[in-house]
């Protein structure tokens, strides 16, 4: 790995920051604590800001595995004003920031996308990087425009924020072109760096439970778990060796009525249908290695982390096709039409049917892994982007030399 001088030092923004063991599984906090953890490793000084944690009880300032970690409760976004949701927060937030870096040099200081309250930060912080998530407002994902006041001025505040924040930043090519129309960002260079994971190894195959079917996330239409229910009520007749676990809580009244009405339709059925709730580390594992299949069903995602997550341990992946999980997958996951119950539980039977076809899934899933997802080469594209966006500014290393230091990044620009 490319070791960088420890003065680098790059502050992470994340809402919340999880303790060991944790069974917090959202896409914001796994990515904070991969970031810093692949930071780290490079050689980097790595600070967390967790601005919005629920448990007041902890620490104000601690060290996590190397990492300092600092601690604000600005207060949930909802509760700062019902006209203005954020406008307060994000003043709020840029005092934090500045009480962290204290007057210290930073490299970069890495703002989610979330409700847009990093706009502040954009109009204040020179070396600001607006990381892209989904944005949280209601119906993006469906396409559909937001229909509360409040999600419409946040999708507003949003907008702004990646407007000026000086750096952009986000994992995959598809959702950079989906944030490019959704923000109107025009010509902006959108840096491009997948979303890395710790390698956990292959897991041992002799654990595997034939016919069982994982999901991991919240239980909500986003995530497709409406669909994956209809599709798992098909296969169920057809493999009766065939269950299904879903890791996460139940996000969705219409998910859980659709839960209800599947385990009454028969004992056997319900018997079959795991909902464990959200897991911690060490349950979650247990899960991974008793998988036969992985599925994600979502309708959108700006990135995919369980398929990613799959890959590593060998677990052969049926996604959607939606353009980031076909981005991810690379051929060495199977896809089903969006949207399409009927083909998922098809795509989920050729699976479960077929030792050779998951076998082959799983060695090229694994490949796909090491060669594209590790912590390292997330923390090495990190640090060169970062430096990149320093030198643009006109301070830090040369173009070439940041190239020939940590090899070439990735860009998303629009087409001509």
């Amino acid at each position: 790995m490319v070791r960088m001088p420890a003065t680098e030092r790059v502050l992470l923004l994340t809402p919340r920051f999880p303790v060991a063991g944790s069974a917090d599984r959202s896409g914001l906090t796994a990515y904070a604590r991969n970031a810093a953890a692949g930071l780290r490793e490079a050689g980097a000084t790595v600070e967390i800001l967790a601005f919005a944690e629920p448990d007041r009880s902890l620490a104000r300032r601690t060290e996590v595995d190397g990492v300092v970690v600092h601690r604000a409760h600005l207060g949930w976004v909802r509760f700062a004003s019902r006209i203005a949701p954020n406008l307060v927060t994000g003043h709020r937030l840029l005092g934090e920031v500045r009480r962290t870096m204290a007057g210290r040099p930073f490299l970069a200081v890495e703002v989610p996308n979330i409700e847009g309250i990093g706009w502040a930060i954009a109009r204040a912080v020179p070396n600001g990087w607006l990381r892209m998530h989904t944005p949280h407002w209601e119906g993006f994902a469906t396409g559909a425009p937001p229909s509360q006041h409040q999600d419409r001025f946040v999708r507003r505040l949003d907008r702004y924020t990646a407007r000026r924040m000086a750096h952009l930043i986000t994992h995959s090519d598809a959702h950079a072109a989906a944030m490019r129309r959704e923000c109107q960002l025009e010509d902006r260079l959108i840096h491009v760096v997948p979303h890395g994971v710790p390698d956990p190894g292959l897991r041992a195959e002799g654990a595997v439970a034939p016919g069982r079917i994982l999901a991991i996330g919240p239980l909500h239409p986003r995530k497709g778990t409406d669909l994956l229910l209809k599709a798992f009520g098909r296969v169920a007749h057809l493999n009766q060796r065939a269950t299904l676990v879903l890791v996460g809580r139940i996000d969705d009244a219409r998910v859980a009525e659709q839960l209800d009405r599947l385990r009454h339709a028969s004992p056997a059925m319900a018997a079959r249908i795991e909902t464990p709730g959200q897991l911690p580390e060490a349950d979650l594992e247990a899960e991974w290695a008793r998988a036969a299949l992985v599925v994600a069903a979502s309708r959108y995602e700006s990135f995919g982390l369980v398929p990613v997550e799959a890959m590593a341990r060998g677990v052969p992946v049926i996604s959607s096709d939606i353009p980031s999980l076909a981005e991810i997958g690379g051929g060495a996951t199977t896809l089903f039409h969006t949207g399409d119950a009927s083909d998922l539980a098809e795509a989920m039977m050729l699976v479960l049917d077929s030792s050779s076809r998951r076998n082959s899934m799983s060695v090229a899933g694994r490949a796909r892994f090491e060669s594209l997802y590790t912590l390292r080469r997330m923390a090495e594209q990190m640090l060169r982007t970062f430096i990149h966006g320093r030198t643009s500014v006109g301070t830090g290393l040369g173009h070439q030399q940041l190239t020939g230091r940590l090899g070439a990044g990735t860009g998303h620009r629009p087409k001509q």
